[in-house]
Parts: structure tokens; C-alpha cells; sequence
């Protein structure tokens, strides 16, 4: 089955970021085709340089270099005005394909399960 997980809440702010990546990855061990989409705040996963524990949070973006290893391949970035491309300083770990309004409508009509947590 293919998936999409919207991740849309800063990973910096609650758990969602982090509880969206653990469901992609629970999801791609049971053999889904899964696919990541970061838009929004979620962005703020991809920068270079987090220090989380200097923030009092767990450090889940480490996890996020195994997603080869779950077979997530397939990573998008949805760019929105508050977090222009050009003025974020990306991690190098992640390459994520970006996506404008258009491809966006497509990249969710092409899955047959969305979740947005």
C-alpha cells in the first residue's frame, strides 16, 4: 500500500514530528511504500546543525539518516512562504524532492493513505 506522512508540526514544539517519523517507519517495516512530506513547520526538520538536547528534546534526527535503511525513498518538501528555500540551511543527510501547489495535489492523489498527525 502506498502511504504519504504529512509531517507539518516543528519538531521543536511537541511530539508530533517525531511520532510522524516513528509511524513512517513502522509503517515501511511492515512492507509499505512509504513517502515523507515536509511542509510548514516540519520543514524545520531538514536544517543542518539541530541541537536538541541543548533544547531539553530527544535526538530523533539521527533517525532520520536511516530512512535508506526502512526504504524510504521517496522524501518531499512542500515550500511555503514562511520557510523560503532559499533561506533554509537544509541538512545534507535528506535530499527531499520539491514541490509546488500543483505536484502537491498530485503527490497526495497519488497515495491511497494519508496521514497527517
Amino acid at each position: 500500500m502506498k502511504v504519504l506522512v504529512v509531517i507539518s508540526s516543528s519538531p521543536f514544539k511537541g511530539d508530533k514530528a517525531k511520532e510522524s517519523v516513528d509511524l513512517s517507519l513502522s509503517l515501511a517495516a511492515f512492507d509499505h511504500e512509504v513517502s515523507l512530506l515536509f511542509k510548514g513547520e516540519g520543514l524545520l526538520c531538514l536544517l543542518e546543525d539541530h541541537q536538541p538536547k541543548s533544547s531539553g528534546l530527544k535526538d530523533y534526527f539521527r533517525i532520520l539518516k536511516a530512512l535508506d535503511l526502512y526504504e524510504i525513498e521517496s522524501v518531499y518538501a512542500f515550500e511555503c512562504q514562511q520557510y523560503p528555500i532559499n533561506q533554509l540551511k537544509l541538512s545534507q543527510r535528506i535530499s527531499p524532492l520539491w514541490c509546488t501547489a500543483d505536484k502537491l495535489q498530485e503527490l497526495l492523489a497519488s497515495h491511497e493513505m494519508v496521514f497527517h498527525l
